[in-house]
């Protein structure tokens, strides 16, 4: 089944699965065409047929892959609540595929600058998926990288915010008749 290998970057199986769809609309063309759609970067034209797919897919494996596409076009057009939705349908359908989607999670709570759930996310999907420990590892890093970088502005904005303070506190004693 060509769905299950992501369909490859084939713009004439594109079409075609867009041209099936419209005549008879089947698991396959409705995958075909959603990830046409995901490709062109059209996150809810693809979310549209990935749902469709679900409806017509005959088995809760596949399903829950399709889950995780929806989830992934979701957090890429920032539907940060709705791909948790689908995150929780793909873990559903397809418990073998909770790493991965505990790591879509990590990078959402990323994204969204929730870095502890992140962090915690990471480490989560680092262990239910001995594939993910590096990019989750390496994910995690960035993550910490990043809370220390926002630690040090936060600092320093404080810092000018203070003195901005004082000077105008002065100003206003110099100042006053």
């Amino acid at each position: 089944d060509r769905c299950d290998n992501n369909c490859d970057d084939n713009d004439v199986y594109y079409k075609a699965a867009e041209y099936a769809y419209a005549i008879e609309p089947s698991y396959e063309s409705a995958m075909g065409t959603g990830q046409k759609y995901y490709k062109e970067g059209k996150s809810s034209e693809s979310v549209t047929y990935f749902k469709k797919a679900i409806e017509l897919c005959p088995n809760d494996k596949q399903k829950g892959n399709i889950a995780y596409k929806i989830a992934a076009a979701q957090a890429k057009a920032g539907n940060s609540t709705a791909a948790f939705d689908f995150i929780n349908q793909a873990k559903g359908y397809n418990p073998s595929i909770a790493g991965r989607c505990t790591f879509l999670s990590a990078q959402i709570y990323a994204m969204n600058k929730d870095y502890a759930k992140g962090i915690a996310a990471c480490d989560e999907a680092a262990e239910q998926d001995a594939a993910l420990q590096g990019a989750a590892g390496r994910l995690k890093e960035n993550i910490k990288k990043v809370q220390a970088r926002n630690a040090e502005i936060n600092a320093y904005n404080a810092a000018q915010a203070a003195a901005k303070a004082k000077k105008d506190k002065e100003d206003a004693f110099w100042n006053a008749k």
